[in-house]
């Protein structure tokens, strides 16, 4: 599976789910995590399993050389499932009310798309340096505002609101997995001439998905300003 081509997929697909909502009348947020479930399943099992199988099992030997079978490697090797656990409760708490039927299948989905979110840190805390914390926290940092940065329709209703959404939708989907991609190269296979140029498209996609936000408060300010 080339990874360009995933890139595409999931741009094409992400950009249909407002659609497929309305079509099938299936709640957007369904539609999409689904989506997003199986990019990352693709990803992982066509792209870091198959067509990166020797330097992932290069890293998993370095990680087990880093981390000998031990108490420590188990808390290590789990981190990110303990993460994305203590993530999807913080969730439900705040919701106050238990899941229902399709609140289950979410939260089941979830589970496994942030555990693959997180699993590239492994990479980082495996480094034979300092532990680049300042990575770590770009990366969190990153995916914290790509999930609350989603355009808000209402915000600019000369779009149709399906086009936003889509666009929005389209956008979010390529960088997640080209930011997962980005860290597993860098810090897991250790090819870190690519890291730069894969930044550079995260960042100009989150700035791109940051404009409708910016567009509200500048039309914000004008109405103050003009009584």
């Amino acid at each position: 599976m080339n990874h360009a081509a995933l890139l595409c997929s999931a741009f094409f697909l992400a950009g249909l789910n407002p659609w497929l909502s309305i079509g099938f009348d299936i709640p957007l947020a369904v539609v999409f995590v689904t989506t997003i479930f199986s990019l990352i399943f693709i990803q992982e099992l066509g792209v870091i399993q198959i067509v990166y199988r020797e330097d992932n099992v290069e890293f998993t030997r370095r990680f087990f050389d880093r981390f000998p079978q031990s108490g420590l490697t188990r808390f290590a090797r789990y981190s990110p499932h303990c993460l994305s656990a203590i993530l999807l409760l913080s969730l439900w708490i705040s919701i106050g009310e238990m899941p229902n039927v399709q609140g289950w299948y979410i939260t089941c989905l979830l589970f496994y798309i942030f555990v693959r979110i997180f699993d590239p840190l492994l990479g980082c805390i495996n480094t034979s340096g300092t532990i680049p914390w300042l990575s770590i926290l770009g990366y969190i940092v990153v995916y914290v505002f790509v999930v609350s940065s989603a355009v808000d329709p209402g915000k600019m209703e000369f779009i149709p609101v399906e086009f936003t959404q889509a666009a929005t939708l389209a956008i979010l989907s390529v960088v997640i997995l080209q930011l997962r991609m980005a860290y597993y190269e860098n810090f897991c296979f250790e090819r870190d001439h690519r890291l730069e140029g894969q930044l550079k498209f995260v960042l100009g996609s989150l700035i791109f998905i940051s404009l409708p936000r910016l567009l509200s408060v500048v039309q914000e300010m004008s109405g103050y300003l003009n009584g």
